[in-house]
């Protein structure tokens, strides 16, 4: 079995195994998330993933619950101190 058949089927097992559905492109949206967060570059983060167009590196950000209310608190701090 080669590298491309035996990658696939490693991850058919995981998913199976962890009842999730799980494919090796989700590596891809952890790692751009991780680097997008430690405030990598996002020039960096667009090379690093190969994309041409800064557009396409979009979809790898996904912001969670917990940054979406810190963003709102920064505001309303801000506010409060006008």
């Amino acid at each position: 079995m080669s590298t491309q058949q035996g990658s696939p089927h490693l991850f058919d097992c995981m998913a199976r195994a962890a009842d999730h559905p799980f494919r090796p492109h989700m590596l891809r949206h952890s790692a751009a998330t991780a680097w997008l967060r430690d405030r990598v570059d996002r020039d960096v983060v667009q090379r690093l993933l190969g994309h041409l167009s800064p557009l396409s590196m979009e979809r790898y950000r996904h912001v969670t619950d917990t940054e979406t209310r810190q963003a709102v608190e920064r505001v309303q701090a801000l506010r409060e101190h006008r």
